[in-house]
């Protein structure tokens, strides 16, 4: 389970127990059954990325040139590095019937702006 931080004071942090709602409650920080952890780690942690490739194009390099890419051959991506608001994905393209092997491709995407979550992300397949 994963809760979305808002906030927090001497002893507690603020979470939102409930997106559709807003409703937010606070949780100790002492609490043994609940571990911090920042947006960056835990999206590198997750086993797919989905996003929307015409608002957030795949790019060579962060910022850079956008990367041309087959959409409809690729099965997932998967998170591999942030640099700032930029998320390093991953990619297998399946072989053609005379080659045995994968090509593993990279690009970048933003992953956030302005404070904004801009990807989704799935922990299995």
């Amino acid at each position: 389970m994963a809760l979305k931080y808002v906030g927090e004071d001497s002893n507690r942090f603020k979470v939102i127990v409930n997106e559709d709602t807003g409703l937010k409650k606070h949780v100790k920080k002492a609490d043994k059954n609940l571990e911090f952890e920042t947006w960056e780690k835990h999206i590198l942690k997750t086993f797919a990325i989905e996003f929307k490739e015409k608002e957030n194009p795949l790019r060579e390099t962060p910022n850079g040139k956008l990367k041309k890419v087959e959409f409809s051959k690729i099965e997932f991506f998967r998170a591999v590095e942030i640099k700032d608001e930029w998320l390093k994905v991953k990619w297998d393209i399946e072989p053609n019937p005379n080659n045995d092997s994968k090509k593993t491709n990279f690009g970048w995407i933003k992953w956030k702006e302005d404070g904004k979550l801009l990807i989704e992300w799935f922990y299995f397949a």
